[in-house]
């Protein structure tokens, strides 16, 4: 069996660079050269002796054999990871799993509100686009659902809102307008922008992940569709600005769910209450 398995050195740039769909922030992750990412990714290609990625001028796209192989090592490196921090993980930390858009635009930058409350809580963020099961992660403490409805065992903390924003200080209309478009999975659809926004003769750029669609916004380069959730810290700084003018329509929920062999866990209730009184701030601020 092993000896049919390609470098793993060669798989995990393979899978960084599938993540985000660029070899170059794949690069950046994992602190080495664009070029090296590249080589490696040519071997591991020789090595199956096929196709994975179709080099375009500024991007690269998976092929089929591509986009099969990296929902597998998305699989695999998210196991293993999650294996490795349940070896490691201290008496006093609690592991988090939640999509990586909200990891970065939402829960990092306010956990040091957490923390100075809980000194002696360390948080643990598992970003994941990957739908967490607490019968496979057993380590995983709280996973923050985002998707429809609100499943059974389940605390809804916010139906986001979906608006446009620009820049504050631009007061001129964009006819550029960024929005986020995943990959599709049978758990997940994209949310249906097309229905409210076609027809108003926009400019569409799109990116898989919704913060690089706010760095684009907080750049300058336009107008762009982002969830209330993730843009209520940028909107508070001042910096970005919800356009009233523009159609705005309800998205996907949050939900909160506790892993059952956990939920009684004063450190695990902590900060299960300290996340719904922020939501509750959120919802009041927004209504």
């Amino acid at each position: 069996m092993f000896s049919q398995l390609p470098s793993l050195n060669n798989l995990k740039a393979f899978a960084a660079a599938a993540h985000f769909n660029s070899f170059k922030v794949a690069a950046e992750a994992l602190n080495v050269t664009p070029t090296a990412i590249s080589h490696q990714i040519k071997h591991l290609e020789q090595f199956l002796n096929v196709r994975l990625f179709e080099r375009q001028v500024r991007q690269v796209v998976l092929t089929a054999e591509g986009e099969k192989l990296a929902a597998t090592t998305e699989r695999m490196f998210s196991e293993l990871s999650n294996t490795l921090t349940e070896l490691t993980k201290p008496a006093t930390q609690i592991t988090v799993s939640c999509c990586t858009s909200f990891a970065t635009l939402w829960l990092a930058p306010r956990l040091a509100d957490f923390q100075q409350r809980y000194p002696d809580i360390d948080v643990q963020i598992l970003a994941s686009d990957s739908l967490q099961d607490f019968s496979e992660a057993t380590q995983l403490d709280i996973a923050l659902r985002y998707g429809k409805g609100v499943n059974e065992g389940e605390i809804l903390l916010a139906t986001e809102t979906q608006s446009c924003y620009q820049l504050s200080t631009n007061l001129q209309p964009s006819g550029k307008l960024f929005v986020t478009h995943w990959r599709e999975s049978s758990a997940l659809g994209n949310l249906p922008w097309q229905q409210h926004l076609d027809g108003l003769g926009f400019t569409i750029n799109s990116f898989e992940q919704e913060q690089y669609t706010l760095q684009a916004v907080l750049a300058g380069q336009g107008m762009a569709l982002i969830s209330n959730v993730l843009a209520e810290s940028v909107v508070k700084q001042g910096w970005l600005a919800k356009q009233s003018h523009m159609p705005e329509f309800a998205g996907y929920n949050y939900c909160l769910r506790l892993n059952p062999k956990r939920e009684h866990n004063h450190r695990v209730r902590a900060f299960a209450h300290w996340l719904q009184q922020e939501f509750a701030t959120l919802n009041a601020h927004t209504e």
